[in-house]
């Protein structure tokens, strides 16, 4: 047996123990983390899901002029303007969904993650800038996680030239209605688990005292505790996380914010890597996703000295 499946057993038989060892809180957890799901990601996403999946469903259109662009800039197939156009507004993890739907080889599915996930324009604006920080910065937040996914895209951009691809054949819409919807549920369903798991690996950690004891060992060093403890947060899971980095005084917040809009947290990385179906490897995404938040922190910088 693999020492990377030995240590996935490990590790789950341990988080499942802490589960059934304190379930009192590990249901509040997954309660919280639900209820953060059906009242601030599910609205955001379900139109988008279901759009996607009556496209994919019908024919992916040709959008010729952004294809174009994001040949040229990323040299990526004519599929990658339509999935890069949905992904920047949509958000995560729609980008990954349709790459996991399109024909792509694993080359041009590596190169379209870079650019086409980031968080999506309701998400910052609406449940970051106004629910979270209470601010009107959720735009300029948005257009930084935009141009870090560019600055991202451009440097990872796929090294072989990008074959041409054919129309895609117009399909049946007999039953596009039923498979959409059926499409898009089972969609939102894995991402509010993966929401939900996330919410309650936060309260493993903190049940273990680990979160805690690296904020007190830092803040002897002079570091904000409650900037330690949710940038911890931000790593399993991005908009808890953001939610403790919000009420730190700390000036370094903001920034931290921007990395973990980019960076996306391992919740919404398990999301796109299962939605993606396998295009897309691990090590390779996270590599990138740590790349754009890093991007979006230096940018957001800025912010702060104004």
């Amino acid at each position: 047996m693999k020492r990377s499946t030995v240590a996935v057993y490990i590790s789950a038989i341990a988080f499942t123990a802490f589960a059934l060892s304190f379930p009192g809180r590990v249901s509040a957890a997954a309660s919280a983390g639900l209820s953060l799901f059906v009242a601030s990601v599910l609205p955001t996403l379900l139109p988008f899901f279901f759009l996607t999946s009556v496209i994919s469903t019908v024919g992916v259109p040709r959008l010729r002029l952004l294809s174009r662009a994001t040949g040229w800039l990323f040299n990526t197939p004519d599929t990658d303007g339509y999935i890069t156009l949905t992904g920047v507004f949509a958000g995560y993890p729609t980008g990954a969904k349709l790459i996991g739907e399109a024909d792509l080889t694993t080359g041009d599915a590596e190169a379209i993650s870079a650019h086409a996930s980031l968080p999506g324009l309701m998400f910052v604006v609406g449940t970051v800038g106004t629910a979270i920080l209470k601010s009107n910065r959720g735009i300029s937040l948005w257009l930084i996680q935009l141009v870090a996914a560019l600055i991202n895209g451009i440097i990872f951009r796929k090294r072989q030239s990008a074959p041409k691809m054919p129309p895609a054949p117009a399909q049946s819409s007999h039953g596009t209605f039923v498979t959409a919807v059926s499409s898009a549920t089972a969609s939102a369903l894995s991402v509010g688990l993966f929401v939900a798991l996330g919410s309650v690996a936060v309260e493993v950690l903190r049940i273990t005292g680990l979160p805690d004891f690296l904020a007190q060992t830092l803040s002897c060093i002079g570091a904000d505790k409650s900037l330690t403890f949710g940038a911890i947060s931000c790593i399993l899971e991005m908009t808890c996380g953001i939610a403790h980095l919000a009420v730190s005084p700390s000036p370094l917040s903001l920034p931290c914010i921007s990395f973990a809009l980019g960076f996306g947290g391992l919740s919404v990385m398990a999301q796109s890597l299962s939605l993606s179906q396998g295009k897309v490897s691990a090590s390779k995404y996270l590599v990138r996703k740590l790349t754009q938040g890093t991007i979006a922190f230096l940018l957001t910088v800025p912010l702060v000295l104004l």
